[in-house]
């Protein structure tokens, strides 16, 4: 978990994705972080509160 932290800390150039079915943040606080470079990637899933 330590390694996929440091990971966003040092690549902050991260997509988020919420759920389908055009649902706001407020309907659906669901969403995804996705970071990636070269072989490695990090997604976390969570939600906004």
């Amino acid at each position: 978990m330590q390694r996929a932290l440091d990971f966003l800390q040092e690549h902050n150039e991260v997509a988020l994705a919420t759920v389908c079915n055009n649902k706001q943040l407020q309907d659906n606080p669901n969403i995804e972080l996705l970071a990636s470079a070269d072989r490695i990637s990090v997604r976390c899933k969570g939600a906004v509160s």
